[in-house]
Parts: structure tokens; sequence; C-alpha cells
């Protein structure tokens, strides 16, 4: 009973665990990120909108990319949804690029 209990424990850290499971190209990332998420963003991931999150800060980072992504796809608050314009691939690029602006 306690190898089951560990097994359903590592399983959901797994999951919940703030890592890259798209394992994305960030150079490939920045260029989509500059098209189409520095306007609120930030260039550099310091947030020109209020209420965005500011990468910079590692704002949102804690997140798993399966949370970013839903929140990418779908949109969230004044972010527009991306879903259908940006690829699987695309989202893993952008994805990984992100997590490499935090400072």
């Amino acid at each position: 009973m306690m190898y089951r209990t560990q097994k359903l424990l590592i399983v959901c850290l797994l999951i919940t665990a703030p890592v890259s499971v798209f394992a994305g190209n960030a150079n490939n990332g920045s260029m989509i990120f500059q098209e189409k998420c520095a306007a609120c963003h930030g260039k550099n991931g310091t947030a020109v909108l209020p209420g965005t999150p500011h990468f910079s800060k590692g704002e949102r980072m804690e997140k798993p990319d399966n949370s970013l992504s839903s929140s990418i796809n779908n949109g969230l608050n004044a972010m527009p949804p991306f879903k259908g314009s940006l690829s699987d691939a695309q989202l893993g690029d952008l994805l990984a690029y992100i997590r490499t602006l935090k400072k």
C-alpha cells in the first residue's frame, strides 16, 4: 500500500512541477514573443500594461507549462486567446523563451 501512495505522490509532483514539458526552442520563441506578446508584456518581459505579469520578475513562472499554455490558448483577463494562431511547436518555443526572461 505504501508503494502505491508513493507512486501517486511522485506523479502528482511531476504534473504540477513548473518544468518545461514542451522542450521548445527559446530562439524561435523570442521571435514569437516579440511579434505577439511584447506589446503588452514588454520586449524583455517587463510589462507595459497595468495588471500584466512581469516575466522579468518571475511572475507566473511558478506555474507549470500546461497552466501557462492554457492561459495563452484560451486568453486570460485582457489577454486575447491565441488558440489556432500558434502551433503546439510554437507554443513550446514561446514557453521556453518566456522562462528565460526571469532576471
